[in-house]
């Protein structure tokens, strides 16, 4: 097989996606306007450059990953992708929706002291917090983009009655938080003290290591690009990337030549060298950037929504520290309840055994109290052996057979036999003889 030129124009990708022209061109990859055989309509195609200095394994794994972490993001401020797959060549691909207008480094901008000045802080503004609405997805998701520059930050329609700004390549974004099955190849892809993303507008910490690169660091580039459109010049614009490298950790920046005090100061505290005295999320710079644009109190609370819509918890570990908690508490479910602990269960039902043992201890006592006869007393006659009407009360003898009963037996215990026979009373004469003494059961034992 012939293998295509570079540029794939006029491939057939994956027997559906006809490769057209090349649209735009980065590091890592080259973006194809192309067209889908099957579904009839454009789409925009990402497909690997062959010339980049990284091994084939290493671009393959970047391009798959961006494809699973943009796939994962459902927001009108990032781009959405369609597909993913291999091509028949095994190059892996991505397909995207096809964006009609252009990137931030393409937008106009007036001069200082035009009238229009006023006007085009706040529009540039108002495209901050649209950036900031597609960013809080992302960091809902557990997700740092790590290259956040106006070549990344797409306006479509420019011309339209409502532009829209959508995020763009998230090939060097990471998982800062969440699934571990969705990025086992991370600690691979990122070593330690590897740099990864545009340094003008990476971050102090990005520089030394990009896997130090949290939420906040995405913070620090959205203040150099703002810093940028508003007065025309980077904050740490030097003559080599060294230079440039060394002016972020350790100089400090000017702030923006004529931007209003307040938001100026807004600016510099995204620059701030520590994360810390940063904004602590991207609602937090959304709040603060909200009275310097058009609708920006609407805007600043739809970034506050969006970040409060984590990721389920099944598939999103614990935050870091640095986000504020209640940024982090879902608005569309109920917090869970902690487990409660089984032992006042387990023992609970240790204490209705031992007392369900014990009541049927004390019935078998009093079932084997009542079965052992009371203390024989010396007796002139025998104990009733069978149970008769008493005689009435006249002045004959008492018949051997009949003593008295003063606590007769309930009905249900046994009959008792006495111990030893007792000495018969003398009777008269003329009474019968004295009938002959069952033994007892217990003489029988």
């Amino acid at each position: 097989m012939t293998q295509p030129s570079d540029d794939h124009v006029g491939r057939i990708i994956a027997e559906r996606y006809r490769v057209d022209a090349c649209i735009g061109s980065g590091g890592l990859a080259r973006v194809y306007r192309s067209w889908d055989l099957q579904l009839k309509r454009p789409v925009a195609l990402k497909l690997l450059r062959r010339d980049s200095d990284e091994t084939s394994d290493t671009r393959d794994r970047r391009l798959l990953k961006e494809a699973r972490l943009a796939g994962c993001l459902n927001s009108p401020h990032v781009v959405q992708v369609f597909d993913s797959g291999r091509s028949d060549l095994a190059e892996p691909f991505i397909v995207m929706e096809l964006l009609s207008g252009h990137d931030l480094t393409q937008a106009p901008r007036p001069l200082p002291e035009e009238p229009a000045a006023e006007a085009w802080q706040r529009m540039a503004v108002g495209w901050l917090l649209q950036a900031l609405l597609g960013l809080a997805a992302a960091h809902a998701a557990g997700i740092v983009h790590r290259d956040l520059k106006p070549s990344n930050l797409f306006l479509v329609d420019p011309d339209g009655a409502a532009p829209r700004i959508k995020l763009l390549d998230f090939g060097v974004s990471k998982q800062a938080w969440g699934s571990a099955e969705l990025l086992p190849e991370e600690s691979t892809l990122t070593r330690s003290g590897s740099y990864l993303g545009t340094p003008v507008y990476a971050s102090p910490e990005q520089l030394r290591d990009a896997r130090l690169a949290d939420t906040r660091s995405d913070l620090w580039s959205l203040g150099v690009v703002l810093y940028e459109l508003l007065s025309g010049a980077r904050p740490f614009d030097r003559a080599s990337l060294p230079a440039v490298g060394a002016a972020i950790v350790g100089e400090e920046p000017q702030a923006p030549d004529g931007v209003p005090p307040a938001l100026a100061a807004v600016v510099m505290r995204c620059l701030e060298k520590d994360p810390a005295r940063r904004y602590s999320s991207a609602a937090e710079l959304a709040h603060a950037l909200a009275p310097f644009a058009d609708n920006g109190a609407i805007w600043a609370q739809q970034v506050a929504d969006t970040l409060a819509q984590r990721a389920p918890a099944s598939t999103i570990s614990e935050p870091p520290a640095q986000i504020a908690t209640e940024t982090w508490v879902s608005k569309s479910e109920p917090a869970r309840p902690q487990r409660a602990s089984r032992l006042p269960v387990v023992a609970a039902l240790a204490l209705l055994t031992l007392t369900a043992s014990g009541i049927a201890v004390w019935y078998r006592s009093q079932g084997q109290a009542s079965a052992v006869p009371p203390p024989l007393q010396p007796l002139e006659h025998a104990p009733v052996v069978e149970q008769h009407p008493p005689p009435p009360r006249d002045s004959s003898p008492v018949e051997p057979n009949q003593a008295e009963r003063s606590n007769p037996p309930p009905a249900e215990r046994p009959v008792l036999r006495p111990l030893r026979q007792a000495s018969p009373k003398p009777v008269p004469a003329s009474a019968p003889s004295e009938p002959a003494q069952p033994r007892s059961v217990l003489d029988e034992r």
